[in-house]
């Protein structure tokens, strides 16, 4: 039974071009996190990107998640809004994404982490007091290293420390 939904799972993912993003080995879990609109090769519009957004947010038991595009080019910019909370989303496709609100909200950080499958590396607040999480793929320590001692970064605390190679 397993054999035949690992076959099935991999099947899948030859389709829509997630292999090497939780699946490696047959009869490993995957679970089908954010491969359409962040961690595909090829990529899929930023409104279909924004659409798949959501829906993973409702899969994931986020059901008043409401986005729009403020930026159409990479790195794409979203507003949103959670039960009437505004917050901002700033990402890169298979590079980073970054998540910006008025106050520090245990539910964007939890609602990403879930959706992307990735805990987030850096937690900061910026010059204007908003509180910022951000989930990077890559680069991680040149950008951890980046940030230290920059007076725009306040309270700057490293999330997920990630062995780079």
């Amino acid at each position: 039974m397993s054999l035949m939904i690992s076959f099935e799972i991999r099947v899948i993912c030859a389709i829509r071009g997630c292999f090497g993003f939780g699946l490696s080995k047959l009869g490993e879990n995957m679970i089908d996190r954010a491969t359409h609109w962040f961690y595909a090769e090829r990529q899929v519009s930023v409104g279909a990107a924004v659409e798949n957004m959501r829906h993973d947010f409702w899969a994931n038991g986020f059901y008043n998640v409401w986005l729009s595009v403020s930026r159409r080019e990479a790195p794409y910019l979203l507003r949103g809004l959670y039960n009437q909370q505004p917050f901002e989303v700033e990402f890169d496709p298979r590079k980073s994404l970054i998540v910006r609100s008025a106050k520090d909200n245990e539910w964007l950080r939890t609602a990403f982490t879930r959706t992307l499958g990735l805990p987030p590396s850096f937690q900061y607040q910026d010059t204007t007091g908003r509180f910022v999480i951000e989930w990077r793929m890559a680069d991680r320590e040149a950008r951890w290293q980046a940030m230290q001692g920059v007076p725009t970064f306040k309270n700057l605390r490293r999330l997920y420390a990630v062995a780079e190679g």
